[in-house]
């Protein structure tokens, strides 16, 4: 019988050793008292120093640590992290927790088992840029036939200036000034949306009241839509706190669908208009929504409404809108959606995850 316990020991301590993935044991004080080969190849030795040190040099615990709730109920958890490997390099890992004792009261060691998924992350990202890189080369053949319309809006009222100077004629020098400003307007909005839209960037992440930001929204837009016998108006549920959230970037992406709204409500052939921003948290997502009751967008349309470079608005659009919408908001981890039939409106949901947001924020404070 000792014969097989030390055959079974021996078995043991080279499969906890060997097995192809990061294997450590930490103790209540999160102090890692034991680690397999692979971990220690990564992350350099290990035993009795904090989790939290060798896996990503913090002074303290992880923030939504995955250990610290299985000490907490002695349930499995898992979530993904980034550490940094003992050469300072990134290292991307999903991490399993479970406890050694299954009785919830007398958990005095939690096993983590994580798969390296650094070449995946790095496939991802890539392919996330392909797919940027790829839209600004449709959004750019796109471009070409708005540069055109403008230049030739410049074109004539060069042409209508010129000829009121020779003339002494100042409403026909006025007229065509009036066209110059116009198109060279549009040519600033232009630029400014492209080099926004193909631009990579990080969230500048701030703590914000999302329901604060609708209500500027709101004022910002209220009188343009009562001008036009439009009702602009806020559903906000008064539950939700502050979130990290990129302040600008966020507000972009909402005047952005409101000022879409607003001109489907313009074009619809109905009257008593209405625009709603609505703000709710279901299932741990936070989501924006801007209702209207405006023309509608038909199949085809919403097919391509957020990867090509496509207007609804004919000469009054730069067709980056919607895009540089998306383009915010997968920034922020979150996805938009539409939902909308031709003549019945349309609804634009963002939705986004306050828990990843946090902790991004409190990554990058440290």
């Amino acid at each position: 019988m000792a014969q097989f316990n030390n055959r079974w020991q021996k078995e043991y301590e080279t499969l906890f050793d060997r097995v192809p993935c990061y294997v450590t044991v930490i103790d209540k004080n999160f102090k890692i008292v034991r680690a397999n080969d692979a971990f220690r190849d990564s992350f350099g030795d290990a035993l009795k120093h904090h989790c939290y040190k060798i896996y990503k040099r913090n002074d303290r615990k992880c923030y939504n640590c995955p250990a610290e709730k299985t000490f907490k109920d002695g349930k499995v958890h898992r979530s993904n992290q980034q550490g940094i490997g003992k050469h300072n390099e990134k290292i991307f890992y999903a991490v399993s927790t479970s406890a050694l004792i299954k009785d919830a009261k007398n958990i005095n060691y939690v096993i983590e088992i994580s798969s390296d998924i650094t070449a995946m992350k790095k496939l991802e990202e890539k392919v996330i840029e392909a797919k940027r890189l790829s839209a600004v080369g449709q959004t750019v053949a796109g471009l070409a036939h708005s540069i055109k319309n403008i230049l030739m809006g410049l074109e004539g009222g060069k042409y209508i200036v010129s000829l009121g100077l020779k003339k002494n004629d100042q409403a026909m020098i006025n007229q065509g000034w009036e066209m110059l400003e116009r198109n060279f307007d549009k040519t600033t909005s232009l630029v400014k949306d492209f080099l926004s839209f193909s631009k990579g960037r990080i969230p500048e992440l701030e703590m914000v009241s999302p329901g604060d930001l609708v209500l500027e929204i709101v004022d910002l837009y209220k009188d343009v839509a009562a001008q036009s016998g439009i009702e602009l108006a806020a559903e906000i549920d008064e539950k939700i706190k502050q979130v990290p959230l990129d302040k600008a970037g966020i507000h972009t992406c909402l005047t952005n669908l409101v000022s879409n709204a607003i001109d489907a409500c313009l074009m619809s052939v109905q009257k008593g208009n209405m625009v709603t921003i609505k703000l709710s948290e279901k299932k741990s997502k936070l989501i924006f929504e801007v209702h209207d009751n405006g023309s509608g967008i038909d199949y085809e349309i919403k097919k391509k409404i957020f990867t090509t470079f496509f207007t609804t608005k004919g000469g009054g659009g730069t067709g980056l809108g919607l895009l540089t919408t998306r383009k915010i908001v997968e920034e922020h981890g979150g996805k938009i959606t539409v939902e909308s039939k031709r003549g019945k409106g349309a609804v634009f949901r963002i939705e986004l995850l306050p828990a990843r947001l946090m902790a991004l924020y409190k990554e990058s404070k440290k």
